[in-house]
Parts: C-alpha cells; sequence; structure tokens
C-alpha cells in the first residue's frame, strides 16, 4: 500500500489527484513537495509518512523553489521540529540542521 492509498479517504477528491506517492527521504528526514490543493491536507499526510515509516522523526514541505548560488530551498516542518543531518564530504562530517 502506497502513500496515495493510505489518504485515500481522508483527501477531497478535488486535492487528491495532486498527490503523489514519492518524497525523498533523508536520514529520519522526509521531504514533500506539495501542490497547492494539498497544502490543507500537510498534516494529513505527513502523520500517514510517519506511522507507516517507524524511522521518519521530521517530516519537511518544501515551500519555495531552489534558487540562489547555493541552490538552496525554504521549508516548513510539520511533524518534529529539529534534525540534524550529517553529510560525510571528503571523508569530513558536514552539519546540517
Amino acid at each position: 500500500m502506497g502513500l496515495r492509498d493510505q489518504v485515500r479517504s481522508l483527501i477531497p477528491e478535488h486535492a487528491f489527484g495532486f498527490l503523489s506517492d514519492h518524497f525523498d527521504v533523508i536520514g529520519d528526514i522526509a521531504v514533500l513537495s506539495l501542490q497547492p490543493p494539498l497544502t490543507g491536507y500537510r498534516h494529513i499526510i505527513a502523520e500517514a509518512i510517519v506511522s507507516r515509516r517507524h524511522n521518519i522523526k521530521t517530516v519537511l514541505v518544501k515551500t519555495s523553489p531552489v534558487r540562489g548560488i547555493k541552490r538552496t530551498a525554504c521549508y516548513e516542518a510539520i511533524i518534529g521540529s529539529e534534525s540534524e543531518l550529517f553529510i560525510m564530504n571528503m571523508g569530513l562530517p558536514t552539519g546540517l540542521t
């Protein structure tokens, strides 16, 4: 059962068509990109992800496109408030918050 199947009865049909089963997972963080018709249902979608993937502690929704020289975007925490992810860059840990 995918994400769409899990929330089908919880999201109205006019918004449900915009929902994808796909989201990114980085460590214990799930990152969603939601279309505008789904923003009112973001908490339902986030809860469904956490209930299915027990290792997920934080769910973020992308709130702006990637831009700038550093290619960054803005995110809203839906579940969880703080996570720290360490990425190894040329053998050295780099912390991201």
